[in-house]
């Protein structure tokens, strides 16, 4: 079982922090393949020793979007979306920052819950080594035996795998991506500051919330026109995983995610394997 990150256990992938400015900036350095991934963290609030910010990350829904919001940049890597790199999560925390008019405390405990709140954002880039007792890139997380000595990928590191095999790199394909989230998280109708900093976390804050919606769901003609395979099989694995973090998820929205499986030509059978996919990666 995967636990719960601390900064002791994260602390050997630190190859770099800037805390000079309003966010911590860390690189991540996976010891065994060399991969770095850049991420920011929020400082806890001024004389509170990190409380704030405990608790914000305590709810499981809170971290398992800060964990897709790392897949979705990490699908999108060659694009302007993934290129904001932990920017994405990190300009809607600066946001709600800027609200609370909080001054950042600098003390060392501080700035060690900062590079966490950082690690926490991309963890989804990341596995935990359970041999070797350590974090390392999710690609190089040792295959467990299955059942009868049968060996493959657990559902985790098959979620990233295929995000890694066939990211999102076409325009057009990324708009309709965007879009497909602001649909899933505007389906009630009820657009507030949390549905706003939510999306915000996934794809940045230079994504307007209120105006996607206000366009609508992607048509079918604009579903059918991204690229054939399995990169439409990525749009719907990550529209369903963060429908997914919505504990009251309705039935409007599985309609919706629904809809958008048949209007991508997928077959219902990988359909299932994709909702089933997902679950697991939120779940887990």
């Amino acid at each position: 079982m995967t636990p719960a990150p601390t900064y002791e256990d994260i602390a050997p992938l630190v190859a770099h922090v800037d805390d000079r400015g309003p966010e911590v900036l860390v690189t991540f350095r996976c010891p065994v393949t060399g991969t770095e991934v850049g991420a920011s963290g929020a400082w806890p609030d001024a004389g509170m020793g990190g409380k704030v910010s405990r608790q914000a990350k305590s709810t499981a829904s809170s971290i398992v979007r800060d964990r897709l919001a790392g897949s979705i940049r990490m699908a999108a890597s060659g694009s302007a979306l993934g290129r904001m790199g932990g920017h994405a999560v990190s300009g809607a925390l600066l946001g709600r920052g800027a609200k609370t008019n909080r001054t950042p405390d600098r003390s060392d405990a501080a700035r060690r819950e900062a590079v966490l709140n950082a690690f926490t954002s991309v963890e989804g880039a990341f596995g935990w080594d359970e041999a070797e007792r350590r974090w390392v890139a999710a690609a190089a997380v040792p295959v467990a035996a299955g059942a009868g000595g049968a060996s493959g990928p657990s559902p985790r590191q098959a979620f990233f795998e295929h995000l890694r095999a066939h990211p999102i790199t076409a325009e057009h394909d990324l708009d309709v991506f965007v879009r497909m989230l602001a649909a899933v998280i505007a389906m009630d109708g009820d657009i507030g500051e949390d549905e706003r900093e939510v999306f915000a976390s996934l794809v940045g804050p230079g994504h307007d919330l209120d105006a996607l919606a206000a366009r609508g769901s992607p048509g079918e003609a604009e579903m059918a026109a991204t690229a054939p395979g399995p990169t439409r099989e990525t749009l719907l694995l990550l529209a369903w995983a963060v429908a997914l973090t919505d504990a009251d998820l309705g039935e409007g929205e599985r309609a919706l995610l629904d809809w958008f499986g048949r209007a991508l030509y997928l077959p219902e059978d990988r359909v299932a394997a994709l909702r089933a996919l997902a679950a697991a990666q939120v779940e887990g």
